[in-house]
């Protein structure tokens, strides 16, 4: 009985390790890792407010004119990480999943750098919402 309750605090230890240590390291030990990308490429300013899987919630901010909207993080060992936006530009706006693992098979492109990183990367223009390079390119228009 002692040798089973010793091994599974020590893999209890071993999981939490591995965890602090990809916490610490934005490495990604047993799911992908992804970089996804907001490109302003308005006129002007683009108000936006993002979440995270219902967990991490960025808050509402501007994004200047040209700037990017950058955000990494593994997914979820569940593969049900996701990642929301509500967009507003003068009086249009528009609300949709900027990430899903569904999604994230579509749009995402390999870096081929050293963490293995995936590239999902969005462009907000005046007539909606883009994937370079995606088929379609154009994924929304603004309401």
């Amino acid at each position: 009985m002692y040798f089973k309750t010793k091994n599974s605090i020590n893999y209890l230890l071993l999981i939490f390790t591995i965890s602090h240590v990809t916490l610490k390291t934005h490495a990604c030990i047993f799911t992908q890792h992804y970089d996804v990308q907001i490109v302003n490429q308005l006129p002007t300013s683009l108000t936006m407010h993002c979440v995270q899987s219902d967990e991490e919630d960025y808050g509402m901010s501007s994004l200047p004119r040209k700037e990017i909207f950058r955000r990494k993080f593994c997914m979820n060992f569940w593969g049900t990480t996701k990642m929301s936006c509500h967009f507003w530009w003068g009086s249009k706006q528009m609300f949709f999943s900027v990430f899903t693992k569904t999604l994230a098979d579509d749009i995402c492109v390999d870096l081929h750098n050293e963490d293995e990183s995936k590239l999902c990367k969005w462009h907000v223009r005046e007539d909606g919402f883009y994937v370079p390079g995606g088929a379609p390119p154009k994924r929304y228009v603004w309401l």
